[in-house]
């Protein structure tokens, strides 16, 4: 015969232990969770990581955000072709387009320069500068669009066989700067 009792006082304890922790690594900073998956980048100090699952997270420090994207199994030649494909739909963003009715085929139209893309070359692999929406989206061509200034890297790790998309926004009013420093701090932890 069976006897069923109620959760004594240990169990619950384990419990509320169990859901601290979980909420706890959610809540974590940021830089624990990239040395994790093997990047160290300077200037993230006070970030923390709001949302988080399997290959993704989004960390948050005053109007600040950094969104960060993991494709793992890639050896070179395919992180190589990940790279240039993602690369290559985010400026086909900008790109001029022609009206979709006939009466209009001499005017496209597309993206003054000021809010087109600027692409850098960081120590793992390339950035680019650019201006984002109120939800953190690109293509905005105009001042009323823009929320924020953004950048977005292809960091290829070849130890992990991992390529890491980080994504960090800060206010339209802060200087560009601080996307540079970030992105040319990038290199591959030691953990």
């Amino acid at each position: 015969m069976t006897i069923l009792r109620k959760p004594g006082r240990s169990a619950m304890l384990l419990l509320t232990a169990a859901v601290s922790l979980s909420s706890c690594a959610k809540d974590a900073g940021l830089d624990r969770h990239l040395t994790r998956l093997g990047l160290r980048v300077s200037g993230i100090e006070g970030f923390m990581v709001k949302d988080s699952g399997e290959g993704h997270l989004v960390a948050e420090r005053d109007h600040e955000v950094i969104r960060v994207k993991t494709v793992d199994g890639l050896d070179g030649p395919g992180a190589e072709t990940y790279i240039k494909e993602q690369s290559a739909m985010l400026l086909g963003v900008f790109d001029p387009r022609l009206p979709p009715y006939p009466e209009f085929m001499t005017r496209a139209s597309g993206c003054p320069d000021k809010y087109k893309p600027v692409s850098k070359d960081g120590p793992l692999g390339p950035y680019y500068l650019l201006y984002a929406g109120k939800r953190l989206t690109y293509g905005g061509c105009s001042e009323d669009l823009i929320e924020y200034r953004a950048s977005i890297g292809f960091f290829y790790l070849p130890k992990e066989k991992r390529v890491i998309r980080l994504e960090y926004f800060i206010p339209k009013d802060r200087e560009i700067d601080a996307l540079i420093s970030l992105n040319d701090s990038v290199t591959p932890s030691t953990r």
